[in-house]
């Protein structure tokens, strides 16, 4: 660090870790209480304050599990089974400003823009590039699985029913409690919703939208919503006006994450996401919702704002009121 007549007031040099190997001030400067990795660090436990557990340096890990427990794990990365590493074993290349996900760090300085991705990235995961590599590694499409990634699951009705069930007690009571729920879920398994349909846009958008009268794939219809190379979460499909039809399409950043930016808001805004699992259940839930409801965005805020539940202004979120709702449920559907 240096004065603003170009002295330098206080100096360090790091391990990979964040062990120190030299730290210098000069006399009138406080020691940085912030370190290599970021975090707090405390002087009388020599730990770092890393939100949801303490990271020791020295030893080159946190000093308990990850509390997501195994859903943060990924058979395909074996470093994520160790629930105790930081960041993966891999502290050149990723950060974890919450304790709960390692991401990859980013290399552009204190910046609102970094590498492209504006850190005010929509709350949906629609990002000006594609998310950043070092975390999530998708593979290539398997078609005899149906479209979906090889060894990676095809997301369907069941998980969609699993996001329901997983609710927390505060959604759950405000969308009517739990025989509610139990009603939804039985309408998907086989009622008016048994014919919902999932698209992976990876390996599917390319298809014919069955039925649509401009002849379009999902990749055109996605194009004309979100923009050319977007890489957002997940979006209704409706062909037939304003009314959504009974398919989800779910983009690239459903699969493999927002991006960095969404999660350096996340962890610093407290938007309430663990991990990507629950990014995943909130973004099926969210989309859900638009067809129960057969409304928009906008509508539903307004709904669900009507009738007590705590959604910050819409303009807390460059996302909007999709931006608003997801938090709202991520953070369990708090009441005014």
């Amino acid at each position: 660090l240096t004065r603003t007549n170009g002295t330098v007031a206080y100096r360090a040099e790091y391990d990979p870790h964040g062990q120190r190997l030299l730290e210098w001030s000069d006399v009138s400067t406080n020691l940085d209480s912030h370190k290599f990795t970021g975090h707090e660090w405390d002087s009388a436990t020599n730990l770092e304050y890393a939100k949801a557990r303490m990271l020791s340096h020295n030893r080159g890990r946190f000093m308990r599990p990850d509390p997501v427990g195994v859903r943060s794990t990924d058979s395909r990365r074996p470093q994520t089974l160790n629930l105790d590493s930081y960041v993966n074993n891999d502290p050149v290349n990723l950060i974890d400003p919450g304790g709960t996900f390692a991401m990859p760090a980013p290399v552009c300085g204190v910046t609102i823009i970094c590498d492209g991705v504006d850190i005010n990235d929509t709350l949906d995961g629609v990002s000006a590039k594609p998310p950043l590599d070092g975390v999530f590694v998708p593979e290539e499409p398997n078609p005899e699985s149906g479209g979906g990634l090889r060894g990676v699951p095809t997301i369907g009705k069941d998980d969609l029913i699993a996001a329901l069930e997983g609710l927390s007690a505060g959604c759950v009571e405000f969308f009517g409690g739990k025989e509610t729920i139990a009603a939804r879920i039985g309408e998907i398994r086989n009622g008016r919703f048994k014919d919902l349909t999932f698209i992976d846009m990876r390996s599917q958008g390319s298809q014919a939208i069955p039925n649509d009268p401009q002849n379009r794939t999902y990749q055109q219809f996605w194009d004309q919503r979100r923009g050319r190379n977007s890489t957002g979460g997940a979006m209704v499909l409706h062909i037939r006006g304003p009314e959504p039809d009974k398919t989800i399409m779910l983009g690239p950043g459903f699969f493999d994450g927002p991006g960095t930016a969404f999660w350096l808001r996340n962890a610093s805004e407290n938007w309430g996401f663990t991990d990507l699992k629950k990014f995943q259940d909130v973004a099926l839930v969210h989309e859900y919702m638009h067809i129960l409801n057969n409304m928009s965005d906008n509508a539903l805020y307004q709904k669900w704002k009507a009738e007590g539940g705590l959604l910050l202004s819409r303009d807390v979120y460059l996302g909007g009121e999709s931006a608003a709702i997801s938090a709202w449920i991520s953070k369990g559907c708090p009441k005014q």
